[in-house]
Protein backbone atom coordinates (compact mmCIF):
# COMPACT_ATOMS: atom_id res chain seq x y z
CA UNK A 1 0.00 0.00 0.00
CA UNK A 2 2.48 2.36 1.01
CA UNK A 3 4.66 1.84 -2.49
CA UNK A 4 1.53 2.56 -4.42
CA UNK A 5 0.12 5.78 -2.59
CA UNK A 6 3.86 7.05 -3.03
CA UNK A 7 3.43 6.08 -7.29
CA UNK A 8 -0.04 7.29 -7.28
CA UNK A 9 -0.33 10.07 -4.30
CA UNK A 10 -3.52 11.14 -5.66
CA UNK A 11 -5.66 7.87 -4.83
CA UNK A 12 -7.66 7.58 -1.79
CA UNK A 13 -7.95 4.36 0.03
CA UNK A 14 -10.86 3.10 2.48
CA UNK A 15 -8.75 0.96 4.39
CA UNK A 16 -11.00 -1.88 6.67
CA UNK A 17 -9.44 -4.58 8.93
CA UNK A 18 -10.52 -7.32 10.12
CA UNK A 19 -9.70 -10.97 10.29
CA UNK A 20 -9.60 -12.71 7.20
CA UNK A 21 -12.55 -15.02 7.29
CA UNK A 22 -14.89 -11.96 8.20
CA UNK A 23 -12.96 -10.20 5.32
CA UNK A 24 -14.12 -12.55 3.01
CA UNK A 25 -17.58 -12.47 4.16
CA UNK A 26 -17.33 -8.36 3.53
CA UNK A 27 -16.34 -9.34 -0.12
CA UNK A 28 -18.71 -11.95 -0.66
CA UNK A 29 -21.64 -9.50 0.43
CA UNK A 30 -20.57 -6.19 -1.65
CA UNK A 31 -19.33 -4.48 1.44
CA UNK A 32 -15.78 -4.09 0.17
CA UNK A 33 -14.96 -3.94 -3.52
CA UNK A 34 -11.26 -5.80 -2.80
CA UNK A 35 -9.62 -7.95 0.23
CA UNK A 36 -6.62 -9.39 0.75
CA UNK A 37 -6.84 -12.12 2.37
CA UNK A 38 -4.60 -14.98 4.67
CA UNK A 39 -5.75 -18.22 4.21
CA UNK A 40 -7.46 -20.50 1.58
CA UNK A 41 -11.16 -19.52 1.43
CA UNK A 42 -13.88 -21.27 -0.63
CA UNK A 43 -16.67 -19.11 -2.37
CA UNK A 44 -17.74 -17.44 -5.62
CA UNK A 45 -14.72 -15.14 -6.63
CA UNK A 46 -12.15 -13.59 -8.37
CA UNK A 47 -8.98 -14.46 -6.81
CA UNK A 48 -5.06 -14.20 -7.14
CA UNK A 49 -2.27 -15.40 -5.08
CA UNK A 50 -0.21 -12.21 -3.59
CA UNK A 51 2.18 -13.91 -1.32
CA UNK A 52 3.06 -17.07 0.44
CA UNK A 53 4.57 -17.08 4.52
CA UNK A 54 5.75 -20.24 6.28
CA UNK A 55 4.89 -21.67 9.25
CA UNK A 56 7.88 -21.47 11.55
CA UNK A 57 7.84 -23.06 15.50
CA UNK A 58 9.03 -20.03 17.19
CA UNK A 59 11.15 -20.35 20.52
CA UNK A 60 13.46 -18.25 22.94
CA UNK A 61 16.21 -21.23 22.57
CA UNK A 62 16.07 -24.44 20.59
CA UNK A 63 13.69 -26.86 21.11
CA UNK A 64 13.25 -30.35 20.32
CA UNK A 65 9.78 -31.01 17.98
CA UNK A 66 8.89 -33.90 20.40
CA UNK A 67 8.82 -31.83 23.60
CA UNK A 68 6.85 -29.62 22.41
CA UNK A 69 3.37 -30.88 24.13
CA UNK A 70 4.86 -30.33 27.57
CA UNK A 71 6.01 -27.53 27.21
CA UNK A 72 4.07 -24.18 27.67
CA UNK A 73 2.10 -22.95 24.14
CA UNK A 74 1.18 -19.55 23.72
CA UNK A 75 -1.90 -19.09 21.14
CA UNK A 76 -2.97 -15.85 19.88
CA UNK A 77 -5.99 -14.37 17.75
CA UNK A 78 -6.14 -15.34 14.35
CA UNK A 79 -8.19 -16.62 11.59
CA UNK A 80 -9.78 -20.14 11.11
CA UNK A 81 -7.66 -20.89 8.13
CA UNK A 82 -4.60 -20.07 10.19
CA UNK A 83 -6.32 -21.80 12.95
CA UNK A 84 -6.99 -25.22 10.77
CA UNK A 85 -3.83 -25.00 9.06
CA UNK A 86 -1.94 -24.76 12.59
CA UNK A 87 -4.16 -27.47 14.14
CA UNK A 88 -3.76 -30.16 10.78
CA UNK A 89 0.32 -29.72 11.51
CA UNK A 90 -0.15 -29.96 15.43
CA UNK A 91 -2.63 -33.09 14.85
CA UNK A 92 0.05 -34.93 11.89
CA UNK A 93 3.34 -35.03 14.78
CA UNK A 94 1.30 -35.52 18.09
CA UNK A 95 -2.39 -37.13 16.77
CA UNK A 96 -4.15 -34.52 19.09
CA UNK A 97 -5.67 -30.67 19.01
CA UNK A 98 -3.43 -28.11 19.55
CA UNK A 99 -2.45 -27.76 23.41
CA UNK A 100 -4.48 -24.73 25.38
CA UNK A 101 -1.82 -22.44 26.98
CA UNK A 102 -1.99 -18.77 26.86
CA UNK A 103 -4.02 -16.86 24.71
CA UNK A 104 -3.09 -13.36 23.68
CA UNK A 105 -4.82 -11.00 21.02
CA UNK A 106 -1.87 -10.78 18.62
CA UNK A 107 0.45 -12.77 17.27
CA UNK A 108 3.02 -9.74 17.81
CA UNK A 109 2.37 -10.22 21.92
CA UNK A 110 3.08 -13.83 21.19
CA UNK A 111 6.67 -12.86 19.68
CA UNK A 112 6.82 -10.95 22.95
CA UNK A 113 6.16 -13.60 25.26
CA UNK A 114 8.51 -15.63 23.92
CA UNK A 115 11.03 -13.06 23.32
CA UNK A 116 10.82 -13.56 27.66
CA UNK A 117 11.04 -17.18 27.61
CA UNK A 118 7.72 -17.87 28.83
CA UNK A 119 6.79 -20.35 25.90
CA UNK A 120 7.19 -20.95 22.25
CA UNK A 121 4.46 -20.27 19.28
CA UNK A 122 3.70 -21.63 15.83
CA UNK A 123 2.67 -18.58 13.50
CA UNK A 124 3.43 -17.72 10.16
CA UNK A 125 5.94 -14.96 9.07
CA UNK A 126 6.64 -13.09 5.96
CA UNK A 127 9.74 -14.13 4.02
CA UNK A 128 11.16 -10.86 4.85
CA UNK A 129 10.94 -10.99 8.54
CA UNK A 130 13.73 -9.28 10.06
CA UNK A 131 13.54 -11.00 13.14
CA UNK A 132 14.83 -8.04 15.76
CA UNK A 133 15.03 -10.62 18.47
CA UNK A 134 16.98 -13.08 17.05
CA UNK A 135 14.17 -15.67 18.30
CA UNK A 136 14.74 -19.12 17.07
CA UNK A 137 12.80 -19.81 13.75
CA UNK A 138 12.48 -23.80 13.47
CA UNK A 139 10.50 -24.21 9.14
CA UNK A 140 7.75 -26.28 10.03
CA UNK A 141 7.08 -29.16 7.70
CA UNK A 142 4.52 -31.36 6.75
CA UNK A 143 5.04 -35.12 7.42
CA UNK A 144 5.81 -35.46 3.53
CA UNK A 145 8.47 -32.84 3.99
CA UNK A 146 6.84 -29.63 2.11
CA UNK A 147 7.01 -26.77 4.10
CA UNK A 148 3.84 -25.40 5.95
CA UNK A 149 2.55 -22.30 4.28
CA UNK A 150 -0.15 -20.41 4.38
CA UNK A 151 -0.96 -18.17 1.02
CA UNK A 152 -2.42 -14.42 0.91
CA UNK A 153 -4.73 -13.98 -1.50
CA UNK A 154 -6.42 -10.97 -3.35
CA UNK A 155 -10.06 -11.23 -3.38
CA UNK A 156 -12.76 -9.87 -5.37
CA UNK A 157 -16.74 -10.60 -5.82
CA UNK A 158 -17.66 -11.01 -9.56
CA UNK A 159 -20.71 -10.09 -8.99
CA UNK A 160 -19.88 -7.27 -7.10
CA UNK A 161 -20.78 -3.55 -8.68
CA UNK A 162 -17.68 -2.37 -11.07
CA UNK A 163 -14.63 -1.05 -9.70
CA UNK A 164 -13.42 2.23 -10.48
CA UNK A 165 -10.59 2.70 -12.63
CA UNK A 166 -8.38 3.68 -9.63
CA UNK A 167 -9.25 -0.19 -7.82
CA UNK A 168 -8.89 -1.80 -11.10
CA UNK A 169 -5.22 0.03 -11.39
CA UNK A 170 -4.49 -0.84 -7.72
CA UNK A 171 -5.63 -4.71 -8.38
CA UNK A 172 -3.10 -4.81 -11.83
CA UNK A 173 -0.57 -3.61 -8.97
CA UNK A 174 -0.89 -6.07 -6.56
CA UNK A 175 -1.20 -8.48 -9.37
CA UNK A 176 1.83 -7.34 -11.38
CA UNK A 177 4.08 -7.27 -7.91
CA UNK A 178 3.18 -10.52 -6.92
CA UNK A 179 4.52 -12.30 -10.04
Amino acid sequence: LLRYTRLHPEVRFTVVTDQSNLLFRKVLDGEVDVGIIRGDYDGPVEQTCIGADPGYLVSWKPLAEADLPSLPFIAYKTNDKTIELLNNWWSERFGSALPTGMNVGYVDVALQLVYKGLGYTLCFLPPDYDNPDELCLAPLTRADGTPLVRRTWLVRCPKARPLSAAAQAFIHYLEEAAQ
